[in-house]
Parts: C-alpha cells; structure tokens; sequence
C-alpha cells in the first residue's frame, strides 16, 4: 500500500496533501505531517485528499483527531477536494456535515 504527504506552506498555513491509500497501516505518516503542522489560530489547515484513493475508518479517525486538535487551538482543518472513494464514505457516516469542506474544482468549461 502506498500512501505519501507532501506539505507546503500559505500565507494561511499549511497545506498538505494526500497520495495512495489511508488506512490503518499508512494513517501514521498523516498523523506525522498533522503533528508538525501549526495548529494556531488563526491558522487554516488544509488536507487535500484528491488524490487518495481509499479511505478506512483509520483515516477518517486520524481526520476526527485532527480537527479536534484544531479546535482546541482555534485553527481550522480543511478537507480539499476529496476523491469521490472519500467523499462517498464521509457522506455515508454523516462526516461531510462536520467537516469545512472545500469541493471538487468544477470542471472546465468546453
């Protein structure tokens, strides 16, 4: 299973983002570049999660962490653009109504 993290930085905090499969055995590497993210407020938080492929209870776990973590500090988690696999399970445990959602890029007009 492949899963990989990059990070960069913004004027509004750090963005990282997600390639592969989340799950129990590759959610450390997340937990890892959450922890090193800044949690200040008024820091926004980003996860891109475009590019993941598949999520488990796992991941959406280390996600409920993260945004609890952001809270308490006044910061604020933000799911990117997640893949249609992440989508359907955040709509499927009511998690896209607890989330700061920012959708899909729509597509480009012909």
């Amino acid at each position: 299973m492949s899963f990989t993290v990059t990070r960069q930085n913004s004027p509004l905090g750090p963005q990282l983002t997600c390639y592969g499969e989340l799950d129990l055995h590759t959610a450390p590497r997340l937990r890892a570049a959450l922890a090193s993210a800044q949690f200040d407020a008024p820091a926004l938080v980003t996860v891109d999660l475009a590019a993941v492929t598949f999520m488990d209870s796992a991941g959406l776990n280390l996600l409920f962490d993260a945004r609890r973590a952001a809270r308490h500090t006044g910061a604020v988690l933000q799911l990117a653009r997640p893949s249609a696999n992440v989508m359907r399970l955040l709509e499927v445990v009511g998690a896209d109504r607890v989330f700061d959602l920012q959708p899909q890029e729509p597509p480009a007009p012909a």
